[in-house]
This record gives structure tokens, C-alpha cells and sequence, in this order.
């Protein structure tokens, strides 16, 4: 973003950048991490294009920086040593967020807008603005740093929090979490100040200000005389997708991807553009445009003409998706291809049944023999030849599906790998993942993870399987070889090579397929390039055209893309003994946008006036939706709300639009509307004298209070990580910014305190993790000083064990702790990526974290006293952790451990050996982002604060969602990094707010316990209600029995669905002591409608 160039003196020097280079190889090691901080997600896309005053950059897809125009102070320098994930083209500086979140500035530095000498700043930032002379970067934990010229205090430091900061001429812009935008600095034309909103995105100018509202209408404010602010009071009604401010010019991104400028055109950088663009920048004197092919478009004039207007053809753009939809694919010897209404064409061999099939499909996979395709309901169709089942339907739901020699796989929404067919060298069966995309080849299967590695499992005799760390962004399991495409663009290949076929690739590539016995890739510059056999002309010349490319058995075809001059013709070439290489006539392949629900109602409601919000990553698609006619879809804007819905079951269907005019596959939405009466719980009969309770919960919580406020003050809390609960009611919470443990009770009644800043008994530095034992004894994490410390239920200090190191018993950063069921504690050893366990007393019992070295070797699961013992390694495999930063240990002695790096929970035994674990990226019920703490309850739930999601969700013990409550914010039951949790007896969620300073407590919505001789009868609303039994020492469970209604029992709950209309339901709960015969103790009458 740009500036005047008036507000302040020029000096223009020219800065060698050797002592960059210098630097950047020994500060950019080792990427920080981001467990530890509180998060604000940035708002808005990374800026991949940056227009400057006299300059251009852009970023492209591998994370390589190009700069063009002025490099009188070196500006526009490329060819940075590093990976960078946005950049920033200020006045005459440059600077960029690296992919390790560090912020590195080259250029003028006469005002220090650069920095220090070498430009790097270390520190965890998301995102980086440079102004006129002065630059601002966003952090994770949602402050802003500017540096620079200073003199109308637009730099300085801003606590925020903020989600996007925005630097102009001299002023500065901050978007905090709800949408206001705070600016701060020179003030003379009004374009300054704070704008209550709500806005999405705001841009700070030379002397003005525009933001973009969540209608999609542009708001500016601030110099107007130029007509830069413009509009009726500065208002655009648009709609519009993104505002960037310039100079004194402003220009806006429509829905239909096309630029709109207003303001000075003296250079003829504003005017109207029709692109399409999917991002754009303004400067001072010119505007720039990112196209969808990558290609940088510019317009306008430079006060010399220094060359910063000029296009280039790129490709430029952000971090490709590793997921490909396949629409054409070539077998060993038949091809198949996808038309633009889903309906799928095969030729070639007979054996594999060729011809028409009329789906809709959404992607099509060809095999050796077969071929599989993916239905718009997500389900994978197969035919052709069937042998060992690889043509068997599977109806998923699927995200992915490949075909190989005589197996087919399938990737799942939550990450796991189904395959069917051929076994025989383990190539099918089940994965769990996650993983993000799958290729089957002839005789292995390999699959791309969440951290860019690729997994290949199944025959390994030319070396073709195996684990790759990469980082790869795509990859192709091909006959005897595989090859991905790396971080960086290149193609890396291993496996069979004889005929060259595994040969690396230094040309950088978009697509990468691997054939028989060669392979095929598009380049970034638009060719198709084979390599390997070409005995039947198979790898051919290269080819001057793209699209996506599918290299067969003997034979390859590719498909032009959409927006080129042959769109949708197929072309192949080679082998075509059987047909296979012919050339069929029509259209094919299509871009399909995504699309996801982000809100619905809930499974079971009385509201007649349902609502859904939905989004998709095409900034530019529209939306079709449906209710209960699968085949009649409206145009609809997000949020869709219906009115006067009648009762009965309901079936809700949106789908998002390319400009194109290509559909994608619908989501969906089932749920009940009815006359729901209230289910009515009662208990008859006598407990025995120890009692048996039945906890009823809905599976919905409500907030009920909060305490605590930013202070040092008693009761007051500064950064509260974590809390526990003792059996007698009382709440410990570690105040992290204060070093102390403070006492509460269960209404936030101050208690007591102890603890000071220090390295001796009892002193902590920055105490995060705090649990409980049963006698009473508190254990606490001392993070920064690298040990556990144990104190009485009051405060007495008894002993530490701990220091900073990797051997056994000792800690990095040790976070998240938990007691066991023995009185065992187990340590969340967070910088060491290891869980280690102890005795009450300290003394060291065994570590796991996969490969940690044991016994002078790699590969041990466990380390105990007898073994050298060293950090776990970092990796996303089972058993392996990538910054574990808590862990709980439930009444059966099964351990927990929250895997914030890999987003996903793990499951052991209490030796450590690994037994299952669930959780991928997203935002979904069971995904997580920056997950940071976790714990369970007495009936097996499992509790996860899901930081970046500002939400909690809740588990059963078999990793199965239950309920889900949380927002981003300051306000009850909303959340600025949600960290440490704790369930009391009557089933109430106590939440550290570790931002908001304070400790919430959320209750299930009309939760209570029922005990055997109260006879109480409760009315509970309408929903599902899960019905615990809490069973004494010595007792346990029989049977539960129900005559009506939808009851599913599992362990010692039982679901009761309500029914609509007013047949009561009855259960009968009976239990018995152990060892002896069936006794009938408890009974209970539910009257419910579904």
C-alpha cells in the first residue's frame, strides 16, 4: 500500500544487500512457534501484488519474491534467500513476511523504515504494511509494531488487539476483531480516527482512508481533492470484494472480478478494468492487477517512468492448494475424460467398458483396467474390469478419488484413505491420516499430509514408497516411481528410473502427473513437458500449451484450460493400439469453487424461521440454494433465512457459482421442525445407601459467569494459562504475566495467592500448567524455569524436580501437566515435542514422543531410566508430536495429548503406547486450529479449547463430537484465546480466557443431576439429551431399557432423541453390584417429540 511522496525529505542512497544475505542464513533457522501465543487470525488475503510510489512486487506460488521499477536503494531487489508468504512495496522500501513469521525489510532506510541494518525482525508476525517511511506489522497475538518515521506518531507500538493493520502516508489503520478500524497519526483532512463499523478490510491511503463493509459496500473518509474519498459521503455501494487506497486514487475489486478506480487519473491509474482480477493493489501513480492465470496487469504512468507499470506474465499468486480434481486421466490403455454437465467419456480398451456415463460426476480416475469417477453427492462409481473388487461403489462422502493398477482409493472429509481391491502388497486397506490428497499407483499408494510431506505405502522394491518430508505440493504415484512437486516448484522424483522416468526436474511446475514409464508435468510458464520411455512418442516434444496433463501407460492427454483459446478440447498422443490416444470431440473439465456452511440451526428445533450462513474461497463465485427439492436450486446470498417452515424433517442445499457459470457440489443440511413438547425425567424406586445419580445433559452449554480483570491486584489475573480444580470446591489458576498460583472458589471468591517472580522454591517464571491430585497437592508447570513444583492444597512448598535440557527428567518449556488415576504425573514437555511421566515424588518413569533415542538408537516408542533418553522427533506419524502443549489422563488411566502443531489429539495407554487419535486443520465440529488445552470428566468427555477457532468442543471417549459453544471476542462466552479448562462435579465448564484476563464458566443448557431417593421430576427443552449414569465404587452397569423414542446407548450413556407428538418415552435404568445378578434400581419416563 502507498503514500504521497510530500511527507517527508528524500534521500536516496543506494544499500548493498550482502549483509542481508548474511543474515537471513544464520537469524532464519528456525521457524517459531505458534503454541504459545494468544492468535488473531489476519483478516484478508495475503497481498501477493504490492504497488509502491516507484516499484512493484509480487509474490508467486512457491513463495519467491520478483520486484520491478525504481531500485535506486535497492527496492526492487529479487531473489531473496527465503520463502516469503506476502509482501509489502512501501515508498522506496520493500518488505516481506517470511515463511518462518518473521518480517524482512530491504531498501531505504534513512527514516529506519527498514529497521535494523540487516532488515530482519524477529518475532512471530501474520501480516506486513510499509507506508511512505514507515512500516507496521501485524503479530500473532494481535498487536502492531511500526518502526520508521515517526513524526505525527504514526509508528509506535499498538496493543490492539488487531486483525489487520494498514500503513499510509503518514497515518495508520488497525481492524480490530469486531470490525471497528482505529487509525492513528496525522489527522489533518479527517483520515484518521476510529470508525465504529463493521468492516472487513481497510486501506490506508496518502491522505485518506477506505474500508469495505460486510455487504460488500466501500466506505472512505479523509483528503477528498482529488475525488480519492468520492462517492455520496464517501460511500461506493458496489458490491464489492476488496479496496485498495493509493496516492490520491482508490480503486475496488466487484463481485465480478472487475476493478473499479476513482480519484486523481492524471497518470491514468485509475478508470474502469475488466479484468478478471483476483486481486488488486493501488500505488501512487499506478494501479496493479493479479489475473487469474498469475499474470501481473498494470496501468498508469511513474512520475520518470522507472518501469513499475509494466505487466508481467508471472505466474504470481498464492501457495497452490494440494488437492487436485481430476477431469482427465489417462490409464494403461484407455483414457477417460470429464464434459462440462459431469457426465463422464471413456475410449480405449474394451476390458475397461468405454463410453458415456452420465453421472454427474465431478471427477473421473483412470486405472489399468477400470476406471472410478466421484458423484456431486460425493460417492465414488466404478467399472471396467473387477478381478479383485477394485470396481466395488463406495458412497463415502469422498473429497478425492484415484485409481490404480487394480485397487482404488478414496480421500475422506476428515483426512483417512479408504482403498479396495487389490492388497496384496498392502497397498489398500484403511488410513487414518489425515492427509490431504491420495494417488494410487500400480502396486503402492501415496498420500500428500497436512504438513506437505508425502506417506507411501505397499510394494517398495525400486525404493517408490516410503515417508518424504518434502515440503511438496503435490504428488503422483505412478507404475514403479512417484514423483511430487516441492515447495519451491521443482519436480522431485524417486523409485524406478531406467528409463528416466525418475529424473528430478529443476523447470518449475503447477502439475505433475508420473505414468508407466514416464512422467509428465505443466510448467508455471504455461508448457507441457514429459520425460522417460518415449518409444511410442508418450513424453513427445514439450508442448507450448497448459491445462492439466495425465501421463497413461503408454500414452499421454492433457486438457486445455477453461480460459484458453482451445477450452475444454483434449489432446493425446502415443500408444493407441487399443484407441486410447484418440482425440474425442466436445467440451470438457470445468473450474468448480468450493463451498462450505458455516452456521445452521440446530439437528432438532421449534423455530419455524430457520437461518444458514455459507461461504466459499472464490472471492468471486455466487450462491444457489434449495430446500427439499434436490433438483430446484434459487439464487441466494449468505445468510439464507426461511420463513414459516412447517414441521417435519428438513432438507437444506446451497452450492456455489464460478463467474464461469461451473457449479460445485452442494452442501447440505438435515433437521427437525415440530410441536416439540418438553421431555419430562423422572426417578422412582430407592438407591442404594451410595447412591446412584443420573446426569442428564442436552450436549448445548450456556455461559452462567466470569471473574477476574487485567491487574495484579488479588483477584485480578494477567494472562491466565490454566486452572484445576481440587475435590473440595476450590480453583487454582496459574497467572502467568503475575508468576503466582492464585486460590478461588467455585464463584470466583478470592482465596489466596502465592508465588513471585523468581528461580527459587516456590517463585515461578511464567507458570502455565496447574493440576490437582486427589489428597490435594497442586503440581505446577514453571514454563520458563524448566521444572514441575509441588505445593500443599495451601500453598506450602514441598519440592521441584526439573531444568532445562533433553535428557530424561528434564524440560523445554514444559506447558500442559495432568495427574493419573496412581497419582502419577505426566508432563506436556512442549519444546521437546515428548510427554514425560513421573511419581508424585519427581522420579522419572518413562517418556514417549516416536522416535526419541533410547538406548543410543532411533525408533523406541518409549524411553525409560535405563535409555539415553532425547526430545521426540517432530512429525505428524502415530505417536510422533509436533509441540504437544497439554495432556489429561481420564479414570481408566488412558492419556490424552493435545498435538497443537499436527491440530489433532492422541490417544495412549499409561506406557505411552499409542492407540488412536483424531483432528485435522479446519473449523469443523472435531477439526481444530491452534488447539491449547484439554481435559475430561468423570463420564469420559473430553474438553479441547480450540484457540483460533475462540470455541470449546466437547468429545465422547471414542473422539466422537458432542457440543461445541464459543466466538471471537470479549463479551460472555466469547473468547481471545481460550487456554486451560476444567469440569467441576455438577458437569460446569470452567475456560482461562488467557486475553480477556478472566475465567469463564459455562454450564449444559438445563444439565442437573438426578440421585436415586430425591423423586424430583424436571422438565428439559427440546434437543438431544445424553443421560449419564455416575455409578458408585462397586457397581455396574446392566441394561437400559426403552420402550419409544430414539435412545442409543453407548458405555454408561444413553442418547434419547425427542419424539414429535406426545407418546412419552420410558426407560428403565438398571444396574447391579459387581459380580452379583441383574437388580433393576432406577427408572425414568421421558415424554418427547423428534
Amino acid at each position: 500500500m502507498i503514500t504521497a511522496s510530500t511527507v517527508a525529505p528524500r534521500r536516496r542512497f543506494v544499500r548493498p544487500l550482502f549483509c542481508l544475505f548474511l543474515t537471513l542464513l544464520a537469524h532464519l533457522i528456525a521457524r517459531p512457534t505458534l503454541a504459545q501465543a494468544p492468535y488473531y487470525a489476519p483478516t484478508g488475503p495475503a497481498h501477493i501484488i504490492s504497488a509502491g510510489e516507484l516499484h512493484t512486487c509480487a509474490l508467486s506460488s512457491y513463495g519467491k519474491i520478483t520486484c520491478w521499477g525504481a531500485n535506486d536503494s535497492n527496492q526492487a531487489h529479487s531473489g531473496l534467500p527465503e520463502f516469503f508468504n506476502e509482501v509489502s512495496a512501501g515508498g522506496y522500501h520493500t518488505c516481506a513476511v517470511s515463511y518462518r513469521w518473521q518480517v524482512v525489510c530491504w531498501g531505504d532506510n534513512t527514516y529506519g523504515q527498514v529497521g535494523s541494518a540487516n532488515g530482519v525482525h524477529i518475532g512471530v508476525y501474520t501480516q506486513v504494511s510499509t507506508g511512505g517511511y514507515h512500516t507496521c506489522a501485524l503479530k500473532v497475538d494481535g498487536s502492531v509494531a511500526c518502526w520508521g518515521f515517526d513524526q505525527w506518531q504514526q509508528a509506535g507500538q499498538h496493543v490492539g488487539p488487531y486483525t489487520q493493520v494498514s500503513a499510509g502516508g503518514i497515518h495508520t489503520c488497525g481492524l480490530t476483531p469486531d470490525g471497528a478500524v482505529e487509525c492513528w497519526g496525522n489527522n489533518d483532512y479527517g483520515q484518521a480516527g476510529n470508525h465504529p463499523g463493521p468492516y472487513t478490510l481497510v486501506s490506508a491511503g496518502g491522505s485518506h482512508t477506505c474500508a469495505l463493509t460486510p455487504g460488500g459496500s466501500v466506505e472512505c473518509w479523509g483528503n477528498d481533492d482529488a475525488g480519492q474519498v468520492g462517492g455520496a459521503n464517501g460511500v461506493h455501494p458496489g458490491p464489492y470484494t476488496q479496496v485498495s487506497a493509493g496516492g490520491t486514487h482508490t480503486c475496488a475489486l466487484t463481485t465480478l472480478r472487475t476493478v473499479v478506480c476513482w480519484g486523481d487519473n492524471a497518470n491514468d491509474q485509475s478508470g474502469t478494468r475488466s479484468g478478471p482480477y483476483s486481486q488488486i493493489d493501488a500505488g501512487v501513480y499506478h494501479t496493479c492487477g493479479l489475473k487469474p492465470s498469475g499474470a501481473v496487469e498494470c496501468w498508469g504512468a511513474t512520475e520518470s517512468d522507472f518501469g513499475q507499470a509494466a505487466d508481467q506474465p508471472g505466474p504470481y499468486g498464492p501457495f497452490r492448494t494440494s488437492l487436485v480434481t481430476e477431469q482427465i486421466s489417462a490409464g494403461h490403455a484407455h483414457s477417460c475424460a470429464l464434459r462440462q454437465d459431469g457426465t463422464a467419456v471413456c475410449w480405449g480398451s474394451e476390458a475397461s467398458q468405454p463410453g458415456n456415463r452420465f453421472g454427474p460426476y465431478i471427477e473421473v480416475s483412470a486405472g489399468y483396467a477400470h476406471a472410478c469417477a466421484r458423484t456431486t453427492s460425493r460417492a465414488v462409481h466404478c467399472w471396467g474390469q473387477n478381478a479383485i473388487g477394485q470396481v466395488e461403489d463406495h458412497y463415502g462422502p469422498y473429497i478425492q478419488v484415484s485409481a490404480g493398477r487394480e485397487h482404488t482409493c478414496a480421500l475422506t472429509p476428515s483426512g483417512a484413505i479408504d482403498c479396495w481391491g487389490d492388497n496384496s502388497r498392502s497397498q489398500a486397506g484403511r488410513r487414518n491420516g489425515p492427509y490431504i490428497a491420495v494417488s494410487a499407483g500400480d502396486f503402492h499408494t501415496c498420500a500428500l499430509t497436512p504438513i506437505k510431506a508425502v506417506d507411501c505405502w505397499g510394494e517398495n522394491n525400486w525404493s517408490q514408497a516410503g515417508y518424504h518430508p518434502g515440503p511438496y505440493r503435490m504428488v503422483s504415484a505412478g507404475s514403479d516411481h512417484t514423483c511430487a512437486i516441492t515447495r519451491n516448484a521443482t519436480a522431485d522424483c524417486w523409485g524406478r528410473n531406467d528409463e528416466g522416468q525418475a529424473d528430478d526436474q529443476s523447470n518449475s511446475y503447477d502439475y505433475i502427473s508420473a505414468g508407466g514409464h514416464h512422467t509428465c508435468g505443466m510448467t508455471q510458464l504455461g508448457k507441457i513437458e514429459c520425460w522417460g520411455r518415449n518409444d511410442e512418442g508418450q513424453a513427445g516434444p514439450t508442448t507450448d500449451a497448459d491445462g492439466q496433463v495425465s501421463a497413461g501407460g503408454y500414452h499421454t492427454c492433457r486438457l486445455s484450460p477453461f480460459l484458453s483459446p482451445s477450452a475444454g478440447a483434449v489432446f493425446c498422443y502415443g500408444l493407441n493400439d487399443a484407441g486410447q490416444a484418440e482425440e474425442p470431440e466436445g467440451i470438457f473439465g470445468t473450474y468448480v469453487p468450493e463451498t462450505t456452511l458455516t452456521s445452521t440451526p440446530p439437528p432438532v428445533t421449534n423455530d419455524s424461521n430457520p437461518s444458514f450462513s455459507f461461504i466459499s474461497p472464490d472471492p468471486a463465485a455466487t450462491f444457489e440454494c434449495s430446500l427439499d427439492v434436490d433438483y430446484w436450486f434459487v439464487p441466494c446470498t449468505s445468510p439464507k433465512v426461511y420463513t414459516d417452515v412447517p414441521p417435519g424433517t428438513h432438507r437444506f442445499m446451497v452450492r456455489a457459482i464460478s463467474v464461469e457459470g461451473a457449479r460445485s457440489n452442494p452442501e447440505s443440511f438435515e433437521w427437525d421442525i415440530g410441536t416439540i413438547g418438553p421431555i419430562f425425567v423422572t426417578l422412582s424406586g430407592r438407591a442404594p445407601e451410595s447412591g446412584i445419580s443420573l446426569l442428564v445433559d442436552p450436549g448445548t452449554y450456556s455461559f452462567v459467569a466470569t471473574w477476574g480483570s487485567a491487574g495484579s491486584a488479588n483477584g485480578q489475573l494477567q494472562q491466565p494459562h490454566d486452572l484445576a480444580l481440587d475435590g473440595a470446591g476450590h480453583v487454582f489458576v496459574t497467572d502467568t504475566a503475575n508468576d503466582r498460583l492464585q486460590k478461588f472458589d467455585l464463584y470466583g471468591n478470592y482465596q489466596g495467592q502465592w508465588g513471585s517472580t523468581g528461580s527459587g522454591p516456590g517463585q515461578f517464571n511464567a507458570p502455565q500448567g496447574v493440576a490437582v491430585a486427589r489428597d490435594g497437592r497442586v503440581y505446577v508447570g514453571d514454563s520458563h524455569n524448566h521444572r514441575i513444583q509441588r505445593f500443599s492444597n495451601k500453598g506450602i512448598y514441598q519440592l521441584a524436580w526439573g531444568r532445562f535440557g533433553y535428557g530424561a527428567g528434564e524440560f523445554h518449556t514444559p506447558e500442559g501437566l495432568a495427574i493419573a488415576p496412581d497419582g502419577s504425573v505426566y508432563v506436556a514437555d512442549t519444546r521437546n515435542h515428548r510427554i514425560q511421566k513421573f511419581s508424585s515424588e519427581g522420579m522419572f518413569i518413562l517418556a514417549f514422543g516416536w522416535d526419541v533415542v533410547a538406548g543410543g538408537g532411533l525408533g523406541f516408542e518409549t524411553c525409560r531410566p535405563a535409555n539415553s533418553c532425547q526430545p521426540g522427533s517432530v512429525g505428524d506419524g502415530d505417536g510422533q508430536f509436533s509441540q504437544p502443549v497439554d495432556v489429561a489422563v481420564d479414570l481408566t488411566g488412558t492419556v490424552f495429548v493435545l498435538d497443537a502443531g499436527n491440530n489433532r489429539v492422541q490417544k495412549f495407554d499409561g506406557q505411552g503406547h499409542y492407540l488412536s487419535d483424531w483432528g485435522i486443520p479446519g473449523s469443523r465440529p472435531g477439526q481444530f486450529n491452534a488447539p491449547s488445552g484439554i481435559t475430561t470428566d468423570a463420564s469420559g468427555g473430553v474438553y479441547v479449547t480450540d484457540s483460533l477457532n475462540f470455541r470449546v468442543q466437547k468429545f465422547d471417549s471414542a473422539s466422537r463430537p458432542l457440543a461445541q459453544w464459543g466466538a471471537p471476542g470479549s463479551g460472555d462466552g466469547q473468547f481471545s484465546h481460550a487456554r486451560g479448562l476444567a469440569v467441576d462435579d455438577r458437569g460446569r465448564v470452567l475456560v482461562s480466557d488467557v486475553d480477556n484476563n478472566r475465567i469463564q464458566v459455562f454450564t449444559p443448557d438445563s444439565a442437573f443431576v438426578l440421585h436415586g431417593d430425591d423423586g424430583r421430576q424436571l422438565d428439559l427443552p427440546p434437543g438431544v439429551h445424553r443421560i449419564s449414569e455416575l455409578l458408585p465404587a462397586g457397581w455396574v452397569v446392566s441394561d437400559i431399557h426403552c420402550d419409544g423414542g430414539y435412545p442409543v446407548y453407548e458405555a454408561t450413556v444413553v442418547t434419547i432423541r425427542p419424539d414429535r407428538g406426545d407418546t412419552p418415552t420410558h426407560c428403565t435404568f438398571s444396574n447391579r453390584p459387581a459380580g452379583l445378578i441383574h437388580v433393576p434400581m432406577v427408572t425414568t419416563s421421558a415424554a418427547a417429540n423428534r
